[in-house]
């Protein structure tokens, strides 16, 4: 999967993210942090999964593209995958990301 977000900092976009997942039911699930080079996105809820993005940002185009390059689901979550992936594409659509699932 890989996200690209146009006219956005790493920084906004992340800003933006947080802003989202606090007007939905999983604000207490979803957990956001960024790392050396990558962005963590951990659901917490009877078990911890976690997907992993890489990021690469153009400051000179103003682009920012993540690329998923790992994901730990647990065992409790995996009948709910779909679901909660549904969830975070609309937060990332919402700001304004477009997703490309290849």
């Amino acid at each position: 999967m890989k996200i690209h977000f146009k006219s956005k900092t790493q920084v906004k976009i992340l800003e933006e993210i947080k802003k989202e997942i606090e007007t939905t039911p999983y604000k207490n699930i979803i957990h956001l942090s960024e790392e050396k080079g990558f962005v963590n996105v951990k659901i917490k809820k009877l078990g911890t999964s976690e997907l992993y993005f890489s990021c690469e940002e153009n400051k000179g185009k103003k682009t920012v593209e993540w690329h998923l390059f790992k994901e730990k689901i647990a065992f409790t979550h995996k009948a709910y995958k779909s679901e909660v992936l549904e969830h975070i594409n609309k937060i990332i659509r919402n700001i304004g990301g477009k997703i490309n699932k290849t």
